[in-house]
């Protein structure tokens, strides 16, 4: 055995050792594209996930019909979101305040040294769910009781509709998922790559590629009955009425576009966009800036028609938009840290 060690022979049982590892390993890297193609390994995850989250207090809330925030803030992250009592807001990404109507009275919810930020804010009766890295979580409004409902992977476009939660899943390949506010029944309701999707009048529109052709579809709420509503590629959509506000996928050009007509789409803005939000009668927008991820320069506002655009602030990393009562509230700030959490008056320019 020593001699066959030191001058590389192997033993009968070695050899045989070692083509039933070569075969294993053979097997389990062509068994992993077949296994991703029918979902079998999200499926896993699921399953695990449910397992995590099974000591998770039922709640079964009052259905209002009411979303738990709105499409604009939802497109800007959620950074900010009005319940019928409180303002909920995000500081510099690591801390959740309260106040109230009037921004009197804050309060800090959960005020982080490090780690993940949080975001994608949404509330319902009196809870407030958000994310924070790869998790979702929710608390009571006074900031107790805070769970972790979801730990699978990030989540994208976030929506919260009476007992549902809807999300992009990075992880899986793009696919649109919905579950209940516990964390349970967690399931795929389109087998699509979506680019982004909003909710409106019992229905969610979303937008995807297909063979390198943009479209503008519409589901019900568990992914059947889908229709075509426009040949466009649509990303962060707003619709008000009859009319789509979005930035073009290829561009990132602003656009307003008339569902229902045969028309082409009308550029708002010939520039590169950050950001933007639709707040009453106006809207407020960021320039890419020149630096590294999606950063805004300068925020600027023009009318639901276009026009000339005001410029309100030139100052550097501006993102987090967010309208809330009759404010709009965004971060600004300079370098490469967070910036500071600032707000305007709505229609106004002075800037608190």
């Amino acid at each position: 055995m020593l001699k066959a060690l030191i001058y590389g022979k192997r033993t009968l049982w070695e050899r045989i050792g070692v083509r039933i590892a070569a075969y294993i390993v053979l097997i389990i890297m062509l068994l992993v594209p077949v296994l991703l193609e029918y979902g079998l390994v999200n499926d896993l995850k699921i399953r695990i996930d449910e397992y995590k989250t099974r000591n998770v207090a039922i709640l079964d809330l009052e259905e209002t019909g009411l979303p738990g925030n709105t499409e604009g803030n939802i497109n800007s992250y959620g950074g900010a979101v009005e319940s019928e009592d409180y303002f909920f807001y995000i500081k510099e990404n690591l801390k959740l305040c309260r106040s109230g109507k009037d921004f009197e009275n804050e309060t800090a919810l959960i005020d982080k040294r490090g780690g993940t930020g949080m975001s994608y804010l949404n509330t319902a009766g009196e809870w407030v769910f958000f994310t924070s890295g790869k998790t979702m979580n929710r608390m009571k409004d006074d900031g107790s009781r805070q769970e972790t409902i979801y730990s699978m992977g990030y989540l994208l476009d976030v929506h919260l509709l009476d007992n549902w939660i809807y999300f992009i899943s990075h992880s899986d390949r793009f696919r649109l998922y919905k579950m209940d506010i516990n964390g349970k029944n967690l399931h795929s309701i389109s087998d699509k790559g979506i680019r982004d999707f909003s909710i409106y009048d019992g229905r969610i529109y979303f937008s995807h590629e297909k063979d390198g052709h943009g479209m503008l579809e519409s589901m019900d709420m568990d992914g059947g009955d889908v229709r075509l509503v426009a040949d466009i590629l649509p990303f962060d959509f707003v619709k008000k009425g009859d009319t789509l506000y979005y930035t073009d996928s290829r561009d990132s050009n602003l656009y307003k576009y008339r569902l229902g007509e045969a028309g082409c789409p009308e550029k708002l803005v010939d520039r590169v966009i950050s950001k933007f939000i639709v707040s009453g009668d106006r809207i407020y927008y960021s320039l890419k800036s020149e630096d590294v991820g999606y950063p805004g320069k300068g925020l600027y506002r023009i009318g639901l028609d276009g026009g000339l655009s005001e410029k309100i602030t030139d100052g550097d990393w501006v993102e987090s938009m967010s309208s809330i009562g009759d404010w709009l509230l965004f971060h600004s700030g300079e370098g490469h840290g967070w910036g500071t959490l600032k707000r305007i008056p709505a229609g106004g320019s002075n800037i608190i």
